[in-house]
C-alpha cells in the first residue's frame, strides 16, 4: 500500500463518500452528468446546454500500456497508405506501428466516483499490478470544455503510457467526417492502429463528426510546451482506430518509449486533455476547436521590415544570376542540388507580373522573357540535360509547353492578347492530358481548363462547360468526402502528395467563383480551405514574452557541423513562432518542418474577406507577416534563431546555405505571393474599395498565385488607376506599414496598411528616384478613410505624415502628380498581316518540329523566339539563319542542345524571316522553308 496516494486511500474506504450515485457539473456550455448505479462502473453524458448537439456518452476508461524494458521508441517510420510519419517500435521483425501491439495493454474502467467540488468530479480504478490510476473531469466555469486529467503513481518501473480511450465508439462508415493529424481527415479513416506524436500534430486534436455534432479530445494547451516539437521530445499521441477498427477519438501520453515514458515507482505522472463537443457540421467543430481551446488569433505583424522592403531585397536578390541559381543558356534555375543535371521553372507569369507592377524592364529581359520561352519549348517543368536522369522524372524535350492552359491564357491576358502563340498553343494542346510535375497527371478535358479557355475566347459555351464539370468534380470531392487516397491526381503520383493535393484544389473554385459569382462555388472553395486550416499549424501559440535567439551568437546548420554568426538578441516570441505554417508534404515534414512558401495566404485573405471568417484572415497574416527580410528559403526549422529574418540571410553560395533547404525555382513564386498578399491585403482592409484585377497562375503545390499589372483597377471610387510597386520608394523610420502604389493619367495613389494593432503616426518621405514629384510644386492630397470619410492636405518636398488606423488602412491620392510604369504601356494592335507565330512539322528528323513566335509587352521593341525538338540523338548542330526587314541575312549557329534562337529587335513592325539548316550525326546537311514572323 505504500505506493497508493491518499486519494486512491479515499476510494478504498467505505462509507458516506460513495452513497451518492449521481453526480452534475454544468457551467454556461456543458452538462456532464455522471451515474453509477447499484453494482455497475460509473458512466458520464455529456451535452452542451447552450445548443442541440444530442448527448454522447462518455466512458471513464483509461488504456494503460506497460513494457518492463525499453520499447525502441523509434522515428521516421512511414505509413503504407501515403507516406507520413507515424510513431513505431523496433522490433526482431522490424518495426511495428500498431498501436495495440506496442506493450502490454491493460483498459482499465473506473470503479468509483467522488465530488470534489462543485466543478469537478473524481474517478478511482482497482488496484492493478503496474500501478495506480485516478481520473478526474473538471468543468471550468464560464464556456469553457471540460477538462480531463488523468494521473499514474507507478508500482513498478517500466515505460508508461495512459491513453484516454472512453469516447463512445462508432463505425467509420457512420462518420461525416473525421481527423487525426496528419493525413486522416474527410473520411479517410487509418487502415492500421496508428499513433500520431506531436511532432506532427500540426493541429493537435482527434475527432469524429457524427450525428449532427463534432466529438473529440486535444491536449489542453498547457500541455503544450512552446518549443519545436520533435520524435524525441513529443510528449503525446492521437489516434482514432481503436483495438476493434471502430471509429473513437484517443489521446495517449506520454508516448510508450518516448519522452517522459520511463518512470519509477512512486512518482506521479499527469497529463490534461479538453474534451469537446459541438453541434453542427464538421466546419463549426474546426471553428469551435481552433477558437475555443487554441484561442487561435493573429499573433503577428511587422518585425524588423516592412512585407514592401522584405519585397525589394528578393527582387535584388533574385536579379543575381550566381546567388539565385539562374542558368542563363538553359533558361531555368539550377536544380542539381536535388536532381543533378537539371534546371527548373514553374511559371512565367510571377517574374513578368512583378516586370508589369514595378515598371522594372531589367526583370522582363532577364528573367520574365526568358522563363516564357522555356515555358514554350520544355515539357515539363523539370528539364534534364542528359535523358537518362530519372529522379523526379524530369524531361530532356523540346515537347512544349509545360505549363497549363490557364498560365498560358493569363500569359496572353498579361501581353494584351498580342503574342499569339499563347492562344494558338492553347488550342493545340486543350484536352490533352499532361504530366508537368513528377508523374502528376493534369489537363485533359478539366474544369479548370474550359475555365482557362472561356477566359481567352470568351465564348459561354466554354464557361457552361465548365460549370457543368465543376459541379460533378464538387459532388464527387465534397458530396460524400473521400474514403482514400486515389480521389487526386497529386496522391495517385506517390512522388507528390503536397497538402493541397490532400482536398479539392480550392484556389482554383474561388476562381470560379469570381467569374460566375455562383456562391456554390464559393461554399465549396470554404469547405476546402477550411480542412485546410487543420494543415496548418495551430499548437502552440507564443507566449507574450520575451525570448532569447541565436545564442552565443551562432546558429547551427540542420544537417551538419556548420554554423553561422547572426547576434544573440531579445524577441518577441511571436517571431519564432510556427502557426500559420504548413507542410509541403507529411513525408518531407519529418526531416524539414513546416515551409514558408505560403501561397494561401492571399487566398485565405479574399476568402475570409467574403465569408466574414476571421479564422482566414488570421491564418494569413500568421503565415506572412514578420518571417523574412529576404529571400527565406523554403522550411522553417527552429524557434531558437531569427536566422530567417536577416536582410542578409540568401547572400551566400548554396554551399554555405547551411540553415535550411535552397529551391532556386521557388524565388520568383515566392516574389509574387508577396505580391498577391499586398493587393490582397488592401482589398481586405479597405473592404473592397481598393481593388485591382488579376490573372490567375495555377502552376502547382505552393506557387499558384494571382498575377497582376496588365489592367486597372479602382481606388475608392476612383477609376483607371494602375497598380505600381516601385522599388524603393518609401523611406520611414516606421516598420508597422506596408504599401501598394497606383497611378492614373493625371494622379498618383499611395494605399497604407498598418500590420500592428495601435494606431500608427509618421512621416514618410517619397524618393524622387522611384516616385516621380518636381521639388518647386505643392500637391493638393486627398486622404480617403474605409468610413467613407476624406481629408485633405498637401504634399511638397517629399513629406508627408500620416495616421493609418489599428490594422486598418487609408489610401492617398497625390493630386497632379503623374507617373507611369513603362512596361504598362500599350503595344499598338496587330497589322491585318500579321503572323506572330508558327509551328510547322519540318519532316526532317535532324531539325523536327520548328515552332516560332513573339512577344510584344511594349511599343519600343518585340521578341523572337525559334525552337526545334530535334536532340542530340539526331542532330550534331543547328543553324538559324535571319533576316529582318531589308538588313542582310545573318546566321548564329547552335552546337549544344537544346537548339534555341532569340533576337530582340527595335522596330517592332519590321517582318523576320528564318531559315533552319541542321546537320545530323552523319554530318548531312537539311534545310528547312523560309519561315515568317511580323506584328
Amino acid at each position: 500500500m505504500k505506493h497508493i496516494c491518499l486519494l486512491c486511500l479515499l476510494f478504498l474506504c467505505h462509507g458516506t463518500l460513495f452513497a451518492q450515485r449521481e453526480i452534475s457539473l454544468q457551467n454556461k456550455s456543458y452538462r456532464v452528468l455522471v451515474r453509477q448505479a447499484v453494482g455497475a462502473d460509473p458512466v458520464c453524458t455529456v451535452e452542451r446546454v447552450d445548443q442541440t448537439s444530442g448527448q454522447r456518452t462518455l466512458i471513464p476508461e483509461l488504456c494503460l500500456v506497460y513494457s518492463d524494458k525499453d520499447p525502441q521508441y523509434t522515428t521516421g517510420t512511414y505509413t503504407k497508405e501515403v507516406n507520413t510519419p507515424v510513431v513505431g517500435w523496433k522490433t526482431t521483425g522490424g518495426i511495428n506501428t500498431d498501436l495495440w501491439k506496442s506493450g502490454t495493454i491493460t483498459f482499465l474502467r473506473a470503479k468509483r466516483m467522488m465530488q470534489q467540488s462543485s466543478q469537478t468530479v473524481t474517478f478511482g480504478f482497482e488496484a492493478h499490478r503496474f500501478g495506480d490510476l485516478i481520473l478526474t473531469i473538471n468543468l471550468p466555469p464560464g464556456n469553457e470544455p471540460p477538462l480531463i486529467r488523468w494521473s499514474v503513481v507507478p508500482r513498478v518501473a517500466g515505460w508508461f503510457s495512459i491513453g484516454l480511450t472512453g469516447i463512445q465508439a462508432v463505425a467509420p462508415d457512420n462518420l461525416d467526417f473525421l481527423y487525426q493529424p496528419m493525413v486522416w481527415s474527410w473520411k479517410r479513416f487509418p487502415a492500421a492502429p496508428v499513433l500520431t506524436s506531436e511532432s506532427f500534430s500540426v493541429t493537435a486534436a482527434s475527432f469524429t463528426n457524427y450525428k449532427g455534432a463534432t466529438e473529440g479530445l486535444s491536449p489542453d494547451p498547457s500541455e503544450i510546451p512552446y518549443r519545436f516539437a520533435t520524435f524525441a521530445n513529443s510528449r503525446f499521441g492521437l489516434a482514432l482506430r481503436d483495438a476493434g477498427g471502430l471509429a473513437r477519438p484517443m489521446l495517449f501520453a506520454p508516448i510508450l518509449g518516448g519522452a517522459e515514458s520511463s518512470m519509477k515507482t512512486g512518482k506521479t505522472y499527469s497529463f490534461g486533455c479538453r474534451y469537446f463537443l459541438e453541434g453542427g457540421d464538421w466546419n463549426s467543430g474546426v471553428k469551435y476547436l481552433l477558437n475555443t481551446i487554441f484561442r487561435y488569433r493573429n499573433e503577428r505583424q511587422n518585425a524588423s521590415v516592412t512585407l514592401n522592403q522584405t519585397l525589394e531585397n528578393m527582387i535584388e536578390f533574385a536579379l543575381n544570376d550566381r546567388l539565385s541559381g539562374w542558368i542563363q543558356d538553359l533558361k531555368g534555375f539550377d536544380y542539381t542540388g536535388e536532381v543533378p543535371g537539371t534546371v527548373k521553372g514553374v511559371s512565367p507569369l510571377h517574374s513578368l507580373s512583378l516586370a508589369l507592377t514595378t515598371g522594372n524592364m531589367d526583370i522582363y529581359r532577364r528573367r520574365a522573357l526568358p522563363m516564357m520561352e522555356y515555358a514554350m519549348s520544355r515539357e515539363k517543368f523539370l528539364f534534364s540535360v542528359e535523358e537518362k536522369t530519372k529522379t523526379s522524372s524530369p524531361s530532356h524535350f523540346l515537347y512544349g509547353p509545360g505549363v497549363e492552359i490557364a498560365e498560358l491564357t493569363s500569359l496572353n491576358e498579361l501581353l494584351g492578347g498580342k503574342s499569339l502563340a499563347f492562344q494558338e498553343e492553347t488550342n493545340r494542346i486543350f484536352g490533352k492530358p499532361r504530366k508537368l510535375n513528377l508523374e502528376t497527371e493534369t489537363g485533359g478535358t478539366s474544369w479548370q481548363d474550359y475555365l482557362a479557355k472561356y477566359r481567352q475566347s470568351k465564348e459561354a459555351a466554354h464557361l457552361n462547360t465548365a460549370k457543368t464539370l465543376a459541379d460533378a468534380y464538387i459532388q464527387k470531392e465534397l458530396g460524400s468526402f473521400p474514403k482514400d487516397f486515389q480521389n487526386s491526381p497529386g496522391l495517385r503520383d506517390k512522388e507528390s502528395a503536397f497538402v493541397t493535393d490532400f482536398g479539392p484544389r480550392w484556389f482554383d473554385l474561388l476562381e470560379l467563383y469570381e467569374e460566375t459569382k455562383d456562391k456554390k462555388y464559393l461554399n465549396a472553395a470554404t469547405t476546402a480551405a477550411r480542412q485546410m486550416l487543420l494543415w496548418l499549424r495551430s499548437n502552440p501559440m507564443a507566449p507574450d514574452s520575451l525570448l532569447t535567439v541565436n545564442r552565443g551568437g551562432r546558429v547551427a546548420a540542420i544537417n551538419s557541423d556548420a554554423t553561422r554568426e547572426v547576434a544573440e538578441q531579445q524577441v518577441q516570441a511571436w517571431r519564432t513562432s510556427l502557426i500559420g505554417l504548413p507542410p509541403e508534404q507529411p513525408f518531407t515534414y519529418h526531416t524539414g518542418g513546416p515551409i514558408m512558401l505560403t501561397q494561401f495566404a492571399a487566398w485565405m485573405l479574399r476568402l475570409g474577406y467574403l465569408t466574414n471568417e476571421p479564422l482566414f484572415r488570421d491564418a494569413a497574416y500568421n503565415a506572412m507577416l514578420g518571417r523574412y527580410a529576404n529571400f527565406p528559403g523554403y522550411y522553417f526549422t527552429s524557434l531558437n534563431t531569427t536566422v530567417y529574418q536577416q536582410p542578409d540571410y540568401p547572400l551566400v553560395d548554396i554551399e554555405e546555405f547551411i540553415y535550411n533547404v535552397l529551391f532556386y525555382n521557388h524565388v520568383w513564386p515566392h516574389i509574387a505571393l508577396i505580391q498577391d498578399f499586398l493587393v490582397s491585403d488592401v482589398l481586405v482592409k479597405s473592404k473592397g474599395q481598393v481593388t485591382f484585377p488579376s490573372a490567375y497562375s495555377p502552376a502547382y503545390a505552393y506557387m499558384n498565385t494571382r498575377v497582376y499589372g496588365h489592367k486597372p483597377g479602382t481606388v475608392f471610387g476612383n477609376q483607371n488607376v494602375r497598380l505600381w510597386l516601385p522599388q524603393r520608394a518609401i523611406s520611414s523610420a516606421e516598420v508597422a506599414l506596408n504599401h501598394v502604389f497606383g497611378y492614373s493619367d493625371k494622379d498618383t495613389y499611395l494605399i497604407l496598411t498598418n500590420t500592428h494593432n495601435r494606431e500608427v503616426n509618421t512621416e514618410l518621405y517619397l524618393n524622387p528616384d522611384a516616385v516621380r514629384w518636381n521639388m518647386n510644386q505643392t500637391y493638393p492630397v486627398t486622404v480617403y478613410a474605409v468610413d467613407g470619410t476624406t481629408t485633405t492636405g498637401t504634399f511638397r518636398n517629399g513629406k508627408i505624415t500620416v495616421k493609418v488606423p489599428p490594422a486598418g488602412l487609408i489610401a492617398i491620392r497625390f493630386e497632379g502628380m503623374k507617373n507611369r510604369a513603362l512596361t504598362q504601356q500599350a503595344v499598338p494592335d496587330l497589322s491585318t498581316d500579321a503572323r506572330t507565330y508558327f509551328r510547322r512539322d519540318t519532316k526532317q528528323p535532324a531539325i523536327g518540329n520548328a515552332t516560332g513566335m513573339l512577344f510584344n509587352l511594349v511599343p519600343q521593341f518585340t521578341d523572337a523566339y525559334v525552337y526545334v525538338d530535334a536532340t542530340e540523338k539526331t542532330t550534331r548542330k543547328v543553324k538559324f539563319t535571319y533576316k529582318l526587314g531589308d538588313k542582310d541575312w545573318v546566321s548564329v549557329e547552335d552546337s549544344k542542345y537544346p537548339f534555341e534562337f532569340e533576337l530582340k529587335f527595335v522596330i517592332p513592325k519590321r517582318p523576320l524571316q528564318i531559315k533552319i539548316t541542321a546537320e545530323d550525326l552523319s554530318g548531312k546537311q537539311v534545310e528547312s522553308e523560309v519561315f515568317n514572323l511580323k506584328n
